[in-house]
């Protein structure tokens, strides 16, 4: 009797622990929560979504280190393609660690949380915590908690995985939601993760995510967005903040933004390049009043490229008589005869704006040697427009003996500026 009440006690007790040993069991990885809504939910289609975004990227290296990617987190048929440009720009390199950090945007606390889980698990496989770095910041307790309730419904970090899976081999994460904005508490996670990592001797990269202005009419959304784009730019973090506060500029986690800037000031980024903006007004080909502003942005640490800016003139500033003279020399080469063509000149057009075309106006500029300036094309509208204007002193006195050039025939274009 006594040895079948004693098997009853065991087996009680066992049924009683059976549930949470088996839920930490198949609860151990963060399953994927938007699978199937905002990005595929099967392997074989999520890699060639991608593969597609990352084959259309078109980007540059960059010279020097790239510290961070700061990318936006909306569903891939919205924000993948701006995204995948900041990812293209790390494909194939070697990065250890990767530190994600987005924002709790349902569930307001102080500090950071971090997730009582091994890692991330995506249709495309799994994907470790880092228990070091993890560990060090646990100590933290009065900023870093771990608060998976957080994370359950959190999206902002696990649109990144996919593409990190997609880019890179052989990393762990550290996954980070901010869940205060105040500049105080993002300088003081930034500076305990910058602590966690500054003796770490492997490759590091910074992540942090955030859209921009959202669910606000078309040109609203257009105007707060330039603020927030020259504000990263100019690596003005405070100015960033006062504007947040101001209302001058929106975001959906601007406590991602301001974290992750600091961050990697820190570790000594000191160049920032916009690589795109675009709206989902502009996706969709509607300006309807709830539309959301997407960038990305790529952080470098010691910039040589720099020096060979200054080769081309753009920031030096070339004489009217230097402006003119190139005008010239383009205009004499398209107007050259062609022996391919028994001697008549080449059938060509060129097209003139005296405004930078919409379609231009946010693409980074593209410098000497193929690099990118940190520059948008219309921050150039400038030097653009007295080239133009040289272009028509050439029309205008036509060449040496004063005959017109037939070719390059010139497009004027006529907009409502």
């Amino acid at each position: 009797m006594k040895k079948i009440t004693l098997l009853f006690i065991i087996l009680i007790f066992f049924l009683s622990i059976a549930p949470s040993l088996f839920s930490a069991y198949n609860d151990e990885f963060r399953a994927p929560t938007v699978a199937g809504k905002f990005y595929p939910k099967e392997s074989n289609r999520l890699k060639e979504v991608i593969n597609h975004l990352l084959s259309e990227a078109n980007t540059k290296a960059f010279n020097g280190q790239i510290v961070s990617l700061f990318v936006p987190h909306a569903g891939y048929n919205f924000s993948g393609q701006t995204a995948s440009l900041a990812y293209k720009t790390i494909q194939g390199k070697k990065f250890d660690l990767v530190i994600i950090i987005g924002c709790s945007q349902d569930i307001r606390f102080k500090g950071a949380a971090l997730l009582g889980k091994n890692g991330y698990k995506t249709p495309l496989g799994k994907v470790f915590i880092d228990k070091l770095i993890y560990d060090k910041l646990k100590k933290e307790k009065e900023l870093f908690y771990v608060i998976d309730k957080v994370y359950k419904k959190d999206f902002t970090i696990e649109m990144q995985i996919p593409f990190l899976q997609f880019v890179l081999k052989g990393f762990k994460i550290v996954p980070i939601l901010i869940g205060d904005r105040r500049i105080k508490i993002c300088k003081n996670v930034a500076d305990k993760l910058f602590a966690s990592i500054k003796d770490d001797k492997r490759d590091i990269l910074i992540i942090f995510t955030s859209n921009l202005a959202s669910d606000l009419p078309y040109d609203v959304v257009k105007k707060l967005d330039k603020n927030a784009i020259k504000r990263i730019k100019n690596y003005d973090i405070n100015g960033f903040y006062d504007d947040i506060n101001k209302n001058k500029v929106e975001a959906s986690c601007p406590g991602a933004i301001v974290t992750g800037m600091l961050l990697a000031k820190k570790i000594g980024a000191n160049k920032v390049f916009l690589l795109k903006y675009i709206t989902s007004g502009d996706v969709v080909k509607s300006k309807n009043k709830h539309v959301v502003g997407y960038a990305s942005f790529v952080f470098i640490k010691n910039d040589p490229g720099e020096k060979m800016k200054k080769k081309a003139g753009i920031d030096l500033g070339l004489s009217d008589k230097d402006i003119l003279q190139l005008a010239q020399m383009l205009i004499f080469e398209f107007s050259q005869q062609a022996v391919a063509r028994g001697g008549q000149a080449i059938f060509s057009d060129i097209n003139l704006y005296w405004e930078i075309p919409d379609h231009f106006a946010d693409v980074p500029a593209i410098g000497p040697s193929g690099e990118y300036t940190g520059k948008t094309y219309a921050e150039y509208q400038k030097e653009a427009q007295k080239f133009v204007w040289a272009i028509f002193e050439i029309y205008k006195n036509g060449d040496a003996c004063g005959r017109p050039f037939f070719f390059p025939k010139p497009l004027i274009h006529i907009t409502e500026k």
